[in-house]
């Protein structure tokens, strides 16, 4: 018995939109749903093992996601699965509400939200994730992600944290640095290992130099040097 996958995309005229990003000029189409077909020779047809839905506000930007899929003991009966709500606050500013289907209890259950803020170019500058604890029926701090821009609208200094339960405080897991170029500079994994780059006026790496964090202090690792040839090839050195 040979069984095939295949998804099969459809979509919605929307006049001036393309699924997944907010709708811009020249854009013809949004995605409305996707289906994912098993072929079953036995049945000599294809049936269904998982579904897709979008939906979208006056402005197509998406507001609202469902997926059903199907089980392994029952390959071909779809059972709703994930549910997200996207909100959109201000112009810059998106929240999106994860919920997953409860067969027990027949309902959908949270389990994650982002909060997250857009610079005018678009750019990713803030974002708060936050895990649904059932027993407070509360928010609880998860993931968070902060940066800072260069004048020209890309990234300069971005960090990266986690909520540690037992202090009640966010702990840094990563540091990262950009040069005006939007090349990373300065790479740091908290307690772990972090890396020092540098460019040379072309914008082009010259140098690598990473440490790994051993007995309470930085030990170097691995130190690298690139040179290039008259056609810009990066060449050993």
């Amino acid at each position: 018995m040979k069984k095939y996958l295949f998804a099969l995309p459809v979509f919605c005229f929307f006049g001036a939109a393309l699924f997944a990003q907010p709708a811009g000029p020249g854009c013809l189409l949004r995605l409305d749903s996707v289906y994912y077909r098993l072929y079953d020779d036995d049945a000599g047809d294809y049936r269904p093992t998982g579904i897709k839905r979008y939906w979208y506000d006056a402005q197509y930007r998406q507001i609202k996601y469902v997926e059903e899929k199907s089980s392994f003991d029952n390959p071909f009966q779809l059972y709703p699965y994930l549910h997200e709500l996207t909100a959109y606050p201000a112009a810059d500013q998106r929240t999106i509400l994860h919920q997953q289907y409860d067969t027990t209890g027949g309902q959908w259950k949270n389990t994650y939200l982002d909060s997250l803020t857009y610079a005018p170019t678009g750019l990713l500058v803030h974002s708060l994730g936050r895990i649904w604890d059932d027993a407070t029926q509360t928010w609880v701090n998860n993931a968070q992600f902060q940066t800072t821009l260069y004048p020209n609208g890309i990234y300069h200094v971005s960090d990266f944290f986690l909520w540690n339960t037992n202090t009640n405080q966010w702990d840094s897991t990563q540091h990262i640095e950009y040069n005006a170029d939007g090349n990373i500079t300065y790479l740091l994994l908290f307690n772990n290992s972090r890396e020092i780059n540098t460019y040379d006026g072309n914008g082009q790496l010259i140098e690598k130099l990473k440490k790994k964090w051993t007995a309470g202090d930085w030990q170097n690792q691995t130190h690298l040097l690139f040179a290039y040839d008259d056609q810009q090839r990066m060449t050993e050195r």
